[in-house]
C-alpha cells in the first residue's frame, strides 16, 4: 500500500469534503446499506485490527457486487453515530460496525471501467527486497 499524508492547512480540501458530503446527501437514494459487524464478545476490547479479517470479506462482497453490475463503496463515516445506527438496526451491544457499504446500480450513462493494476514487478519482491 501507498498512502499520502496531507496536513497543509493552506491546501484546498473542497474536493474531499464535496465527495463525502455528496455521499451523505444521497444515502437515502441507495437501495442497500450493508453494515458488517465485529463481535466484542468474550470481554475483548474492540480495536481497529481486532476484526481485520472482516475487510477481506467486505472486499469479496464488493467484487461480487461489481460482477453483478452494482456499485459499492466502503466508508466509515457512519461511525460518528455508531450508537444511533446500532439502535436503529437492532445490532446487539456486543457488536461493533466495522464499516458501511452502500450498494446500488450506477446512475444512467455511468459504467465501470476495467481495473488498473500495477505490474507484479512493482509490488512483489522475490526472496529479498
Amino acid at each position: 500500500w501507498i498512502a499520502v499524508y496531507e496536513s497543509d492547512p493552506s491546501r484546498p480540501r473542497n474536493a474531499v469534503y464535496r465527495s463525502a458530503q455528496y455521499l451523505a446527501n444521497h444515502l437515502a437514494e441507495v437501495p442497500a446499506l450493508i453494515f458488517p459487524c465485529i463481535s466484542e464478545a468474550n470481554g475483548r476490547t474492540p480495536s481497529f485490527s481486532s476484526g481485520a479479517s472482516i475487510y477481506p470479506a467486505v472486499q469479496n462482497l464488493m467484487l461480487a457486487a461489481t460482477a453483478l453490475g452494482l456499485g459499492s463503496v466502503i466508508t466509515t463515516f457512519h461511525r460518528r453515530h455508531e450508537n444511533e445506527v446500532k439502535k436503529l438496526l437492532g445490532i446487539p451491544n456486543e457488536y461493533t460496525t466495522s464499516c458501511m457499504v452502500p450498494v446500488g446500480w450506477p446512475a444512467d450513462g455511468e459504467h465501470f471501467g476495467g481495473s488498473k493494476r500495477r505490474p507484479v514487478s512493482e509490488i512483489l519482491h522475490y526472496e529479498t527486497w
